[in-house]
């Protein structure tokens, strides 16, 4: 699968995957999800990883050293291969790059992440249930990468702190002026906007 049908079926795995955890309420909780995920208890020098502030530096590094991560690795000649498949795969493998090792690498790399992005989410809020992850959230990350650039390290997370930042922004100037329901539309517009 190459192209835009890779992009489209991951969607439609990334729905059914909402689905299962809907509805396998034996593994998942379903609805009500997993409950008392505990934080981390860890003290060092006196300074409590386990408060909102220690989690808070906590995600700061692992971003930190994501970043720092993808930096290196556009840089290396591993790298260079998975940036290689990305812009023209028939000339990648025409060069000698195995292109389907570069793929799986690539996907492995970003599912790594994910689910470091994942179990922070998890032990931050001491609960998970399916009603984050839906479709939204997949398009939410997409419009990030198109609004920062998805050639660069440091596009997708200026795009990343746009889509977080605008609607919550607008949201505050929207509720102060009682009209909440407009927040989401005109963020979503502001960025398509700019995305264009």
């Amino acid at each position: 699968m190459k192209g835009h049908y890779f992009a489209i079926a991951t969607m439609a795995f990334a729905v059914l995957i909402g689905s299962v955890m809907l509805n396998w309420k034996a593994v998942t909780g379903g609805d009500a999800g997993l409950h008392d995920i505990p934080r981390p208890e860890l003290t060092v020098w006196g300074f409590e990883f386990g408060s909102p502030r220690g989690y808070y530096y906590i995600a700061l590094l692992a971003a930190a050293f994501s970043v720092w991560f993808v930096g290196r690795l556009v840089r290396s000649r591993v790298g260079r291969s998975i940036i290689a498949v990305r812009e023209n795969e028939r000339v990648a493998m025409a060069v000698g790059v195995d292109t389907t090792w570069s793929k799986r690498l690539a996907f492995t790399i970003s599912a790594v992440f994910g689910s470091l992005a994942g179990a922070l989410y998890a032990h931050y809020i001491n609960f998970v249930n399916p009603t984050p992850f839906h479709l939204e959230a997949s398009l939410n990350a997409i419009l990030a990468v198109i609004i920062g650039g998805s050639g660069t390290v440091w596009g997708p997370v200026i795009g990343s702190a746009l889509v977080v930042f605008l609607p919550e922004y607008l949201r505050s100037h929207d509720v102060s002026h009682g009209h909440l329901w407009r927040a989401n539309y005109r963020s979503d517009g502001l960025l398509c906007l700019a995305a264009s």
